[in-house]
């Protein structure tokens, strides 16, 4: 169970960075809260996956376990064990459709998920202007010192756009530090300032 709870966490986060390199159209490393955020909702397309590959081999395991117990039984439990064999291979095979229907990209959670993909990276991995955009109400994210990530809002949804803009210096002037007589103000009680 350990390792196959290890194996489905390292999937699940592969399909979340898919899903934010589709939805965004750049480099998922760039956007590392979207990718944790979205890895619960990939566990859905893993686990499909899943079901579909250990349903399949449970479906023909019961399937071949069903007819060679038919071969061997007396004809009272014949009747019974091929409705219990039916019952066993059509529900697997209910189980395998569902989940096929869940993995299909046409399915709801490929669109839900890259809904949360871009609007996630846009608003908990970039943060408001910083002068590399031509409209302050852009948002960036920065990916080296040469180069930023630019998302906007916009009537389709959230797009994103490599540009340039080099790191430079900055010009915000350090306030000094405070006097020896200005700690030991802050420092005392208040009710000896009172």
């Amino acid at each position: 169970i350990t390792v196959l709870g290890v194996v489905t966490l390292a999937a699940a986060t592969g399909v979340s960075k898919i899903t934010v390199n589709d939805a965004t159209g750049q480099d998922p490393s760039y956007f590392t809260s979207a990718v944790a955020l979205l890895v619960p909702l990939s566990f859905v397309p893993v686990a499909a996956a899943l079901v579909i590959i250990l349903g399949t081999f449970g479906v023909i395991i019961g399937l071949i376990w069903g007819l060679a117990k038919l071969g061997t039984a007396s004809s009272k439990v014949r009747d019974l064990d091929l409705v219990i064999t039916l019952t066993r291979i059509f529900s697997g095979f209910v189980i395998v459709t569902i989940a096929s229907a869940v993995l299909n990209s046409s399915s709801f959670i490929y669109p839900s998920m890259r809904w949360v993909a871009s609007h996630s990276a846009l608003f908990f991995d970039m943060y408001e202007g910083s002068g590399c955009s031509a409209d302050v109400r852009d948002r960036v994210g920065r990916v080296n010192d040469d180069l930023v990530v630019i998302g906007r809002m916009t009537n389709s949804g959230p797009q994103f756009m490599r540009a340039s803009c080099p790191l430079g210096p900055q010009n915000t002037v350090l306030a000094p530090y405070p006097s020896e007589a200005e700690k030991r103000v802050e420092s005392e009680p208040r009710q000896d300032r009172q």
